[in-house]
């Protein structure tokens, strides 16, 4: 749990609910998985992660199924009176298989005390979202768990609106067959705003059907394993939501830069200097590289510099991996940090 935090388009993580299993290629290098392996000994997913090799303790972390609900830091945006943008659950998925429906109620029941913040609930199970929304008694059971909340800061209004208009709602879409199976389930759960994190970034996506949201949040992956994505992808996703009125929000490149987005000074600083004795010679590449097709299609290695890897119309793109800092997060040179205001389900 933090107030602040490093994820762009939140004022603070509030982890109730540690805990998860993977659900699609997108968890594949999972940050969180391994956020106790990296940090302090009583860190909140410690317990709930276990060696990739179990002949290896220094292996990457993965996920046990296990589940936890912090209880201390479940109430903590109760006692916060200046108005944060909220992201619950970083280090889970609130509509994870093995999730109480009775957490998610409590979770809620914060959200409908604290109607100065906004709170933001990010899924991958989105048929599971959708069944706790369409459950008979969801709103009374959240009034209920409100009623045995402390509230320092709010209490409930005489009469409240449902959905709860603080409160977001996100689906996780990686690439064209996640978003596929994601959008039916995520377009029939009512919600104030709608929004979409394609982070990481894997592939590309056809919006089309997506028109229903208010926000997509676009991001490449970042962490040791980073996969790179392509800026076509990007591209096509903020053309798709100026086109239809909703809020883009470029968060970062991840890892991997592509070199049409990279200045002169940045991309020479990833090359050796020719040798003297011989200037033309091709230099060698400091920093991991790559080329990377339109279609997510990639060439590495000496394949870089044999066909197919630059084949006409397939929108080749060399990557570097120069790290998230330095790849910054300009899409064509302008920051996309836009927010979307309530407009569903009201």
């Amino acid at each position: 749990m933090a107030d602040g935090t490093a994820i762009e388009w939140a004022d603070a993580t509030i982890n109730a609910i540690s805990g998860c299993l993977p659900a699609s290629p997108g968890c594949t290098n999972c940050f969180a998985s391994t956020a106790g392996q990296r940090r302090r000994p009583n860190h909140p997913v410690n317990g709930l992660t276990r060696p990739a090799k179990a002949d290896d303790p220094a292996s990457h972390h993965v996920w046990t199924g296990a589940i936890r609900l912090n209880e201390e830091w479940l109430v903590k945006p109760l006692r916060w009176s200046r108005p944060r943008r909220i992201f619950w659950n970083a280090h889970g998925d609130p509509f994870f298989e093995r999730v109480p429906y009775e957490w998610v109620d409590r979770e809620l029941a914060v959200a409908a005390l604290t109607p100065h913040h906004v709170h933001m609930l990010l899924t991958k199970r989105t048929a599971r979202m959708r069944r706790y929304f369409a459950m008979p008694g969801t709103p009374e059971r959240i009034l209920e768990a409100a009623k045995s909340l402390p509230a320092p800061f709010g209490r409930l209004p005489d009469r409240w609106q449902w959905p709860l208009p603080n409160v977001w709602l996100g689906v996780s879409v990686e690439d064209q067959p996640r978003a596929d199976k994601r959008r039916e389930d995520f377009c029939s759960v009512p919600a104030a705003v709608r929004f979409v994190s394609y982070e990481p970034a894997l592939g590309p996506v056809d919006w089309s059907g997506w028109e229903f949201v208010d926000q997509i949040i676009g991001g490449g992956e970042s962490g040791p394993n980073a996969r790179p994505a392509h800026p076509a992808w990007f591209q096509a996703t903020n053309a798709f939501c100026a086109s239809n009125g909703i809020a883009y929000f470029h968060k970062q490149w991840g890892e991997w830069a592509p070199v049409s987005h990279m200045s002169d000074e940045t991309i020479d600083a990833c090359y050796w200097p020719a040798p003297e004795r011989d200037p033309e010679a091709r230099r060698r590449c400091k920093v991991d590289q790559c080329v990377l097709h339109r279609d997510g299609q990639r060439f590495d290695g000496e394949a870089m510099f044999r066909r197919p890897a630059f084949e006409q119309g397939a929108g080749a793109m060399t990557m570097f991996r120069i790290g998230k800092k330095r790849a910054g997060r300009l899409l064509d040179g302008v920051e996309h940090s836009a927010f979307p205001e309530p407009r569903h389900g009201l």
